[in-house]
């Protein structure tokens, strides 16, 4: 999608590749998609969606904190 959208390879890809090999997981926010028009068929295979990610990121942020008591 990257390639047809803006006619050259994504620069970024080699950057994913090495932050995946460290463990790092990457969700896409629905909401920005939405605003960039990007749907989830558009996204690497690796990055994962989530439609509220705010609300994912409060409910992760709080599991960890209760984890921590």
């Amino acid at each position: 999608h990257f390639k047809e959208k803006y006619k050259i390879d994504n620069r970024n890809l080699k950057l994913i590749g090495e932050l995946k090999k460290t463990g790092t997981k990457s969700i896409a926010s629905g909401q920005a998609m939405a605003f960039s028009k990007v749907i989830k068929k558009d996204l690497l295979p690796d990055i994962k969606y989530h439609l509220q990610l705010k609300l994912f990121y409060q409910a992760t942020r709080l599991k960890a904190m209760c984890n921590m008591m």
